[in-house]
């Protein structure tokens, strides 16, 4: 998970060259949701704007940095998903889960909230675009946080008294998901080791299973081989075509752009930092790519 910068003024600008009524609309359901005190209405359709969120976050789930068709052909195999649930929210994580996936914090996680974040089921500051996975199964209707609800406010920022355990990854508002999400080769770990930037990067790594995707680990796996590729390329070459297009390898993978940037910028620090720990993880991952090929 990486940031994707965009200002408010920005995003506003582009949800109104893609449907320019939509911001009156969605603040008119947002009064209607303030009379209610509930989610009232669905309309204006989020889906409408889906396309501006596929296009600032480079085509890439904002969750989990899988790579996904453009918006020409792929907005069927994206959802808008709301980063504070709309609706009901129950806790997390839920017993089956939690036994599942092992998960035993001594931390809380937040009560339920079982009218949601209502006032804030159409504001475009808590959407972002993401893969079926994430968003359906893996996000559902929960929020963990470590503070107390709030519910009743238009403003985005006034949620930061609730100390979310996610980071939100749209925007310029918040802790920014690098700060607390890194990885060691294929795995994601917390980026620090103690504190509420730990918690919050132990629970994003849980929440949405980052380690226990089968496709993510390949696609991770992938990214690692190519770049240790290109590494050695550049440690060996000292000029030429192939020493350039290996460096070109390496700045490409840490672009917003690239698939699990995240990933990529961790390891190519780590290349440059320390080598011989860079080839062991490079050799894992390797190794976890044939074996998953059966050869």
């Amino acid at each position: 998970m990486i940031r994707h910068e965009v200002s408010d003024d920005d995003l506003c600008r582009l949800i109104i060259e893609e449907s320019p009524t939509w911001l009156e609309r969605a603040a008119a359901s947002t009064d209607a949701h303030a009379s209610a005190k509930c989610y009232s209405c669905d309309a204006p359709s989020w889906s409408e704007i889906k396309t501006v969120f596929m296009t600032v976050q480079r085509n890439k789930c904002a969750y989990c940095e899988r790579p996904l068709e453009d918006p020409k052909y792929g907005k069927i195999e994206w959802d808008i998903e709301h980063f504070r649930p709309k609706n009901t929210m129950r806790p997390w994580p839920a017993g089956k889960i939690a036994v599942e996936r092992r998960l035993d914090y001594d931390f809380e996680t937040g009560a339920e909230l079982p009218k949601g974040y209502y006032m804030l089921a159409h504001s475009p500051h808590n959407y972002v675009a993401t893969c079926k996975p994430c968003n359906t199964p893996l996000k559902h209707d929960w929020f963990p946080i470590e503070g107390r609800r709030v519910q009743d406010s238009r403003d985005i920022r006034a949620y930061d008294a609730e100390r979310a355990l996610l980071p939100f990854p749209l925007g310029q508002h918040g802790v920014r998901p690098e700060e607390v999400v890194s990885f060691e080769g294929l795995a994601a770990i917390p980026r620090v080791q103690a504190g509420y930037l730990h918690r919050m990067g132990r629970v994003t790594v849980d929440f949405f299973d980052l380690n226990g995707r089968e496709t993510l680990l390949r696609q991770r796996a992938e990214v690692i081989k190519t770049l240790w590729l290109a590494f050695i390329v550049i440690e060996h070459v000292p000029q030429g075509r192939d020493r350039t297009i290996a460096e070109k390898v390496l700045a490409g993978a840490a672009e917003n752009e690239a698939p699990h940037t995240n990933c990529a910028r961790a390891f190519v620090t780590l290349c440059r930092k320390d080598p011989d720990h860079a080839r062991a993880l490079a050799t894992a991952a390797i190794e976890y790519l044939v074996a998953g090929s059966g050869s």
